[in-house]
This record gives structure tokens, sequence and C-alpha cells, in this order.
């Protein structure tokens, strides 16, 4: 009898979590089989903090509609002191004829050895062997090119270019809008093209800071894979984001976040076509009550560019 996908003898996905990544902040693991990720605070004292990001992200995903970045659903907050698991429905709905029950109970935590504040969210799974080769060959230095893993995932990084350095962090490999042409140049039926994804990065932060109301710090737009041998966009990282308003007061402190964060947005510059694939984006995912400050915000950047700019001739 032919063995279907059930556990057998010669099963070797372990059932212990694996890490993924890690930051000053928190320290992803992921379980082998499984479509989430856990998010482990690093620092009990900050605890706090990871709350408030999974609620975010679950506010997120309740507004944003956008068609090329996902964003990943927040599914169950782990708080080790209460020994509560929080959890939200799942988001989009799913039309069933009985409710989804909630499966993440305290011990579901504690079996797979996690004792500090946790949530649990998608994964941003990796990219396709397809595209990772590709970055490998043409932008690994030589010396990583055999002994360096594939990039799991690559920031697009369309406000900066991109050089060959020495150092290769396969977790999150840079990847410039130069670079990003060239690779759809490779596969155009994997990726989008480059306006489209500057288009993307326009919703996304449109919909953070006028449906959602929050700055957008730190933010990051990264490419990996589906699932399924496929391309995917994503946002990821968002616990320095901060509430914002929706009046002239804020757009200081937007356009602060905005220069603060990696350079993923095209340079606001109007001569610059990626940016105004972006801007245009921007002001249209914006309700129609609140354009005139998508407007301001980006008149705000694209003065402080130009000033920027001016500067640099002058050094």
């Amino acid at each position: 009898m032919s063995q279907g996908f059930g556990a057998n003898s010669s099963t070797t996905e372990s059932n212990r979590l694996e890490r993924l990544g890690a930051g000053s902040f928190a320290t992803i693991f992921v379980l082998h089989g499984q479509a989430v990720v856990y998010k482990v605070v690093r620092y009990p004292e900050r605890a706090s903090e990871l709350r408030t990001e999974f609620e975010t992200l679950h506010s997120l995903n309740l507004c944003y509609h956008g068609s090329v970045f996902t964003l990943p659903r927040a599914f169950a907050y782990y708080d080790p002191v209460a020994k509560e698991v929080t959890a939200f429905p799942p988001t989009p709905p799913v039309r069933r004829v009985r409710e989804p029950r909630t499966v993440m109970k305290p011990s579901s935590f504690l079996r797979l050895g996690l004792t500090a504040p946790t949530y649990v969210l998608d994964r941003a799974h990796i990219l396709p062997r397809d595209i990772s080769d590709i970055v490998r060959e043409l932008y690994y230095p030589e010396w990583a090119k055999n002994t360096v893993d594939q990039p799991m995932l690559c920031r697009l990084y369309f406000g900066k270019a991109c050089r060959i350095s020495s150092f290769v962090n396969p977790i999150n490999f840079p990847i410039d809008a130069t670079r990003y042409m060239t690779l759809f140049s490779e596969e155009p039926e994997m990726l989008l093209p480059i306006a489209e994804i500057a288009q993307g990065m326009g919703e996304m932060l449109g919909s953070i800071h006028w449906v959602a109301g929050f700055d957008g710090r730190d933010i990051e737009f990264v490419m990996g894979g589906d699932g399924y041998g496929g391309v995917r966009y994503y946002v990821i990282d968002f616990n320095q984001m901060h509430h914002s308003t929706s009046d002239e007061s804020c757009i200081d402190a937007l356009s602060g976040a905005f220069f603060a964060n990696d350079p993923y947005y095209p340079l606001p510059r109007p001569s610059d076509q990626l940016y105004e694939a972006f801007k245009s984006a921007y002001v249209d995912v914006c309700p129609v009550e609140l354009r005139h400050l998508a407007r301001a915000f980006i008149q705000t950047i694209e003065s402080a560019q130009a000033s920027r700019d001016q500067t640099a001739v002058h050094e």
C-alpha cells in the first residue's frame, strides 16, 4: 500500500522549534510543517511592545486591501505570566458553517518550550530556488557563491544603489532597483514589473498613514516565496510603529519616519519614474477627505529630499 503524507518511520522533520532569525527586540522560531512563525520577545520587560505589535498587525489586516504586498496575519499572543492566549478570528473572514476553533492554548506554547511572551503570525516563505539561485550567482561575492546559502528573503532597497559586499546576509539580502530589473529580465513570468512594486509600496504606506493611523516607522518591504514555488511580496516588522493623528500636526513626524527607514522607498524626486508611481498610489489610496494631508506629506518629503540633494552637491 502506498504511503501518503502521514507520519512514518522515515520522517526526518523535527518537532522542535528552530531559530529562523533574531534581532535586538525578538527572535523568530519556526516549526517544520507549519505555515506560521513564533516571535519571542528577547527581554520580558518589553512584553508590552510585543503585544502592541500583535494588536497593530491585526488592525492593519482589517483595513489594508492592497494587491501587491501581503501582510502576515496575527493569530495568537501568549502571556506566560497570566497563562493566557489571546487570539483573533482569521483575517480576512472565512465563511464557514461552524466558527473556526481557537486551537492554541497555553499548553501549546509550553510543549514547544516557549516560556517568554510570544505571538504567532503567518510565515514569510523563503524565495523559490529559481530566484534565489540567480541572486546568489549575480550578486554574491565570488568567495560566497559556493559557501553561503541562497538568500531566504530579499530586501527591496529602491532608495539606494547596492554594491557587492564582502559581507553576505542570506536571511535578508538587499536588492536595489537595478538588481531587481535584472532579475525581472531573467524571470519576467515570476516577478512583477518594478513600477508595480513601487506602486505597492505607496499603496501600503498610504494605507498605514491614513487608513490605519500609524507612522510606518521601520517596516520592511521584502520579496519571498508563496510556499508553492512562486514569489510573494511581504511587509514585515511593525514593533517600532507609532500611532499617528489625521491632521496637519502629524506631517513632520510622518516625514521623519519615512527618512528614518531603511532605503526601501524610491527617493522622493519628482523626476524619478519609480517615485512617481509610488506617489500616485500613495495619494490614491488615501480617503478623499484626507487627501490634502497626503499631498502635504508628499510636498514635505520632496522638499526635504531637495534640501538633501543640494547639501550633497556642496559637500
